[in-house]
């Protein structure tokens, strides 16, 4: 999984770039600004994802002759300005909007806690850089067959506290207690006294002889004694 560095939105003061002034325009909209503002913000410290998409929304007009000399940029409102120069030397500014996104998988209806994510639960979708935090899961693979430990929203980012491996045990279910002792092996019933993914060491109650003990996850229903295979 990418995960943004440092967020635009973290820096609150106009970011002033100074660009080369061999940045021709031809014509409509052929200022190559994504390409350029990218490897501006990087330069200045910003760490961007290499899957993230910079569009501009800005009415450029018909322009030929021009060179782009000067560039700033505020992260707080993603508004930008450029400074652009003819060959007789007169200036135009241009004056537009900076979206970064990043792709995204999105729930396509509520989750309730409990419930186990599938991949006909998400969606792609593309994510403003500002909201694609740390603990944000962006990849589907990081969100298939985890259980919702808090509510997720449709359409809204999943948060990697959100979620939490399955729990195949579960408290005061009954379970299968596997004994595994000298090369033997044998099987009794028993009770979850508390919640448990596998792998996880759980207690758990003999509810033959009554007797309180600590075994590992194996399986769904299933809690093992005695040393790892």
């Amino acid at each position: 999984m990418i995960r943004p560095g440092r967020s635009l939105a973290s820096t609150a003061l106009a970011l002033f770039l100074a660009l080369p002034a061999a940045a021709e325009i031809s014509g409509l909209r052929e200022i190559p600004l994504d390409e350029l503002v990218g490897e501006q913000l990087l330069a200045s410290g910003f760490s961007l994802p290499d899957d993230a998409i910079i569009g501009i929304d800005a009415q450029l007009g018909v322009l030929s002759g021009v060179m782009l000399e000067a560039f700033s940029y505020d992260p707080a409102t993603n508004i930008f300005s450029a400074r652009l120069s003819d060959v007789a030397g007169g200036l135009t500014s241009v004056r537009g909007r900076i979206d970064i996104t990043v792709p995204a998988v999105v729930p396509t209806r509520r989750l309730a806690a409990g419930e186990i994510v599938t991949a006909s639960d998400l969606q792609e979708t593309r994510l403003p850089l500002a909201l694609a935090h740390e603990n944000i899961l962006r990849e589907e693979m990081d969100v298939v067959g985890k259980e919702v430990r808090r509510t997720l929203t449709a359409g809204r980012p999943v948060a990697d506290q959100s979620l939490i491996a399955p729990r195949l045990v579960r408290k005061g279910e009954k379970i299968e207690i596997a004994y595994d002792l000298d090369g033997m092996r044998l099987t009794a019933t028993g009770k979850a006294m508390q919640d448990g993914a596998k792998g996880e060491s759980v207690r758990i109650l003999n509810t033959a002889s009554n007797r309180m003990l600590s075994g590992t996850v194996v399986a769904s229903g299933r809690v093992r004694i005695g040393p790892a295979p």
